[in-house]
């Protein structure tokens, strides 16, 4: 429905409910209207005797029409039927507006519109105009890209002529610079290796005649120390004897750490023999790598073969001056005083080794027998027998024996036992100071105490 439409509708409505009001008003006071204008009458005189003589009557005024009931109302019912006739035509046209109102509300083709329905069809309307000018303008952006890339490809083409040419050229350029540096080297090279195979010729020949003198001469100065060349005696005495004794050493404990590594051994002793296993191996690789560096230190104090100085190291000045023999001679001295201060050197370091190596085999000693003798007490020492048989055997071949102790029989020797301090045992009926309990093992090296057996002493109490 229309905005027009609604409001003629509603403005019939409000005729059709104010003439409705004026009609029923003017039926509720037609009956009222006439009701107090009705003209008197004389009432008749009940008999001729009654009628007295009196003041004479004034005429009553001539009265309207309207006076009369009739009149009255057959003008309200004019008035009414109007009134009515035109509530008639109000409700054919309220009826009328209704039916186009169904009418309108019914059929499709006339829906309500409203703003936002309106703005709709504008959108609708408008929207192929929109596409159709986007079409135009796509077509135009397209036409345009597509001249922007006949422009750049052409652009590129021109670029990509002036590099290949550019790069043409520079490699001509380089590779005629390469021809000219190469002829060049080639003429410096053939100067050079003249002057060079010349230079090397007469300086061989001239050191070969000045190189024998002055290494004897400095050979025989070199002799001449005696302080220096007995101290290399015995730097070299030492070290030999390290090396002589770490040989016998390795080679004793070598079939002890072959038999840790046998199978059996490892399933019987568990967790135990596997760590003690890996240690010990450890062990013996570093005896094995000392004895490597004794080997090569022994064989450099051979000064016989410290190497002479390279033709190289003599300089065209001191072979033009007159001066490479002395060059000769003195780099030929450094070397020997060089060499003869590592050796002296070397040799404490070795020994601290060594001693190390010894300390460690009593730790990996004290380490088995403690795991033995435990398993001594409780009598499952079994399967540690065989290595410990073979360990003694290793130990003699590497000239290290136990110090013997014969419990409850064997004197105090402080040359051998050490006492510990605070743990005596009363025995009266032993000694005084007899041993009673081998605390620590202690073990002989080459003749001499490489450690001495820690011990308890028996005393006989309270004096």
């Amino acid at each position: 429905m229309t905005r027009n439409t609604q409001s003629r509708l509603d403005l019939r409505r409000k005729q059709f409910r104010w003439s409705s009001l004026l009609v029923f008003l003017c039926v509720l006071a037609g009956p009222l209207w006439g009701a107090g204008d009705t003209p008197k009458q004389a009432k008749p005189a009940a008999n001729a005797a009654d009628v007295r003589p009196g003041p004479p009557v004034e005429p009553e005024p001539a009265v309207s029409f309207l006076t009369y009931p009739w009149v009255r109302w057959t003008l309200h019912a004019a008035i009414a039927v109007v009134l009515l006739g035109l509530i008639l035509k109000l409700w054919r046209d309220l009826s009328e507006l209704r039916s186009d109102f169904e009418s309108q509300a019914d059929h499709p083709k006339t829906p309500r519109v409203s703003k936002r329905e309106v703005e709709q069809i504008l959108e609708a309307r408008l929207e192929p105009l929109a596409a159709e000018l986007s079409s135009r303008l796509d077509s135009v952006r397209g036409e345009l890209h597509k001249r922007a890339q006949e422009l750049q490809g052409e652009s590129r083409r021109i670029a990509g002529e002036h590099q290949e040419t550019s790069k043409k050229l520079g490699e001509q350029l380089q590779l005629r610079a390469q021809e000219l540096a190469a002829a060049v080297r080639r003429v410096e090279r053939l100067e050079q290796k003249n002057i060079e195979e010349y230079f090397e010729q007469w300086k061989a020949a001239h050191l070969a005649a000045v190189s024998k003198g002055a290494v004897q001469a400095t050979w025989e100065e070199f002799q001449g120390r005696e302080d220096l060349i007995k101290e290399l005696e015995k730097c070299r005495g030492i070290q030999q004897a390290l090396l002589d004794r770490g040989r016998a050493w390795a080679e004793a404990l070598q079939g002890w750490s072959a038999e840790l590594e046998a199978p059996g051994h490892a399933s019987t002793n568990g967790e135990f023999l596997k760590s003690f296993r890996s240690s010990f191996v450890l062990y013996f690789s570093q005896t094995l790598n000392l004895m490597s560096r004794l080997t090569e230190s022994v064989a450099r104090f051979d000064l016989s073969k410290v190497s002479l100085p390279a033709p190289s190291d003599i300089g065209f000045a001191d072979v033009v001056s007159g001066k490479s023999a002395d060059t000769l001679a003195n780099a030929y001295r450094r070397r020997l005083e060089e060499r003869c201060r590592q050796l002296t050197q070397e040799t404490p370091r070795l020994e601290a080794e060594w001693e190390q190596i010894k300390k460690q085999l009593l730790e990996f000693l004290d380490r088995f027998y403690s795991q033995y003798d435990e398993r001594a007490k409780s009598g499952e020492a079994a399967a540690l027998t065989s290595l410990e048989r073979l360990l003694r055997s290793s130990l003699e071949k590497a000239q290290v024996r136990e110090i013997p102790v014969e419990l409850n029989y064997t004197e105090y020797d402080s040359t051998v036992h050490e006492q510990l301090v605070g743990a005596a045992l009363t025995r009266p009926e032993l000694p005084e100071n007899t041993v009673v309990q081998v605390n620590r093992r202690g073990y002989f090296y080459d003749g001499k105490v490489l450690r001495p057996a820690l011990v308890t002493l028996s005393t006989k109490g309270k004096r």
